[in-house]
């Protein structure tokens, strides 16, 4: 059996991270997020090759490793770097790297046009964000700038060369998805430019995507230059099961009204959760600075996913602060159905698309297993009321991902709920029996529907109000005695009726409701083995 491979411990700006070895500073500072994390121009995470030309990303490492704790001469770059056991990286917390990076920025505007106005790379440029942060007011630089004459070298890509960085990003898709690349990097130092071979033009079916990974406005689409500002066009993912082999059938539609303006991939995007089809879910994480990712954590998720209502906004509650300074990763997925990421986001997980809602909760699962934040051990979801759907379709169609469920108050026997206290009133939102189409997206939504018996599910918490005058208190206890009587586990499946509850967080009574939450905190630490998990005093 081959050993187990043992983490590094890194610490970036006094925050510390055990990562997997060869993995580069950039990528360690990525999974900590926030400020911590050095910008990066010309590094692209799917293309081999990419990054050490900018520099934006500039780090000073006080300390190379335990072994050798000696710093390094000079600033490097992370997305180049690979970390070592017990090195410590500075980036915002040096005044070294904020000047050099400031430089740098510096540098790269210095032949760079001052054409925002009519670029129509405006408003999803990077360098863009990147002067807004460290660049000047005023330019020193007074000899003549670099300039070049657009051409087009292709169908659909005009090359605004003036405006390139040399990130190669487009050389490196033409090399990596293409047959035979026809463009490259010609001359050297300040004449080095982007062009076609002699005679040749970008024709093939990936040109696209070389506009798509270009990080400023270097390469423009001719079928959409002029039409629309980026502001005014709504994104919105699409997603097709391709058979062709390498097709992943991933795109974004961007739409103002009902009309197309642009097909573009999928953003380069990091700080969020793939879900199954390739949309970037956020995730926020609440966790100790110190806390080791080693899997051995208590984890509790909690989603919601409706009415386009935010889930943070509307269910945090200091008791989470509470949890994670214990040593409890608390965290929010904010899956489609809300409106974290606007209209679209709501939409994106209504009826016929409620599907999308429950599979990116479970893939926000999937990601904190990946990362070390916890394991299926020690995984625990929750959701009130309509993220009772989510909850439990999460835990029914992936009973492996989690070791506890607390559905409150939650619609878990969708389908009945036309026949429940609330009526209708929720047709907009979930569908309704009378469409056969929204009939059978009900189906798909029901989770009393889909327990199957004989499978091993997590323990359940199924919480109700006796007087819940909009999720009938049967919807849930029909949900808790059909799982009671289907799982093949040890784990318990407990009903808790509140007889002097609506569908509120409970009684009246404050401290009632304290103790509430204190049971339900309690129930889920035993179940996912709080005493066998990272804890602290």
């Amino acid at each position: 059996m081959a050993d187990e491979v043992k983490n590094f411990k890194v610490t970036i700006d006094n925050i510390s991270i055990d990562v997997a070895p060869g993995t580069t500073i950039l990528n360690a500072a990525r999974m900590i997020g926030g400020d911590v994390t050095p910008p990066a121009m010309c590094y692209y995470s799917k293309l081999q090759g990419s990054g050490g030309k900018c520099r934006t990303c500039l780090v000073e490492v006080a300390a190379g490793s335990t072994a050798d704790p000696r710093p390094m001469p000079k600033l490097v770059a992370s997305c180049r770097t690979t970390v070592m056991d017990g090195m410590i990286v500075k980036n915002i917390t040096s005044d070294k790297v904020i000047d050099a990076r400031n430089g740098v920025v510096e540098f790269l505007l210095i032949n760079h046009p001052l054409d925002c106005p009519i670029c129509d790379q405006a408003g999803e440029c990077h360098l863009q964000d990147l002067s807004y942060d460290h660049g000047k007011e005023s330019t020193r630089y007074k000899f003549a700038r670099r300039t070049f004459v657009r051409e087009d070298i292709g169908p659909y890509i005009q090359l605004h060369m003036t405006r390139c960085i040399l990130c190669y990003h487009c050389t490196y898709v033409a090399d990596q998805i293409t047959n035979k690349r026809v463009h490259g990097v010609v001359d050297r130092g300040d004449h080095a430019a982007i062009s076609t071979y002699i005679s040749k033009a970008i024709d093939n079916d990936f040109s696209g995507n070389m506009i798509d990974v270009c990080p400023v406005g270097a390469l423009t689409d001719k079928t959409f230059r002029f039409k629309n500002r980026v502001w005014f066009t709504k994104p919105v993912d699409a997603h097709r099961n391709c058979e062709t082999p390498g097709c992943c059938g991933k795109a974004t539609l961007w739409l103002r009204g009902d009309e197309v303006f642009r097909v573009t991939a999928r953003k380069d995007q990091w700080g969020e959760v793939q879900s199954y089809d390739g949309t970037l879910v956020p995730l926020t994480i609440i966790r100790r600075k110190d806390l080791q990712l080693n899997g051995n954590n208590v984890a509790i998720v909690m989603g919601y996913g409706a009415y386009g209502d935010p889930v943070l906004t509307n269910y945090f509650h200091r008791s989470y602060a509470m949890l994670a300074n214990k040593g409890v990763v608390c965290c929010f997925a904010h899956v489609r159905g809300g409106g974290e990421k606007g209209n679209n986001w709501h939409l994106g997980g209504m009826k016929q698309s409620k599907p999308n809602s429950w599979k990116d909760f479970n893939a926000c699962a999937e990601y904190l297993i990946e990362k070390g934040y916890t394991s299926a051990t020690h995984l625990a979801c929750e959701g009130r009321s309509a993220g009772g759907i989510l909850i439990g379709r999460a835990i029914t169609e992936r009973p492996d991902l989690w070791s506890c469920a607390v559905p409150e108050v939650g619609v878990l026997n969708v389908l009945r709920g036309e026949y429940s206290s609330h009526g209708k009133s929720q047709n907009d939102e979930y569908g309704a029996l009378d469409n056969i189409n929204e009939f059978f997206a009900l189906m798909e939504s029901d989770a009393l529907l889909h327990i199957q018996k004989g499978t091993k599910y997590p323990a359940m918490l199924v919480a109700t109000g006796w007087d819940d005058p909009r999720v009938s208190s049967w919807l849930c206890a029909k949900f808790a005695a059909s799982a009671q009587n289907a799982t093949a586990s040890d784990k318990p499946v407990l009903l808790k009726v509140d007889y002097n509850a609506g569908h509120g967080a409970g009684s009246a009574d404050k401290q009632t409701i304290l103790k509430d939450r204190a049971k339900k905190y309690a129930f889920i630490l035993w179940q996912c083995r709080f005493d066998k998990a990272n804890k602290y005093d």
